[in-house]
């Protein structure tokens, strides 16, 4: 009997900077989505590796709301796929703080999918199955 186990896909994403003056906003989401989404489905892990943002975001700017559109798509993305999701916090010029909103947006939305946000280092022990292949002819499941 053959054992097949599928490879973990983990995307890695960074510099979004959502929140761009130059940029509409809900043309941003709607690219972000456009060129995320399609890879993203396949994946188990995505990574935004800091900078979703672009500057410091008001509540009631006009500005906010299609960032929190696309935010809130990208969980229930997460949500119906199972993927696990992970922000960095990046640089203070352009995340400031405003990653750890993204905590009260997951926790408000009831999201039950794997998430975090990441603004220390530190190790993380993500639930996974692995196969780690140390010589040609001995495998070892890691769990």
């Amino acid at each position: 009997m053959t054992m097949t186990i599928e490879p973990i896909k983990i995307l890695f994403g960074s510099d979004f900077h959502f929140g761009l003056s130059t940029m509409d906003g809900e043309e941003m989401a709607a690219a972000f989505e456009a060129v995320i989404y399609p890879v993203l489905k396949d994946c188990d892990i995505f990574w935004v590796n800091g900078d979703y943002f672009e500057t410091l975001i008001s509540f009631n700017s006009s500005g906010f709301d299609p960032i929190y559109e696309a935010i809130m798509s990208l969980y229930r993305f997460c949500e119906q796929h199972c993927i696990i999701l992970r922000f960095l916090q990046g640089t203070f010029m352009h995340d400031r703080n405003q990653c750890q909103r993204l905590r009260t947006f997951y926790r408000q939305g009831q999201f039950t999918f794997d998430f975090a946000v990441v603004d220390q280092i530190a190790l993380e022990e993500i639930s996974l199955s692995l196969i780690h292949i140390s010589e040609p002819t001995r495998l070892a499941l890691i769990s």
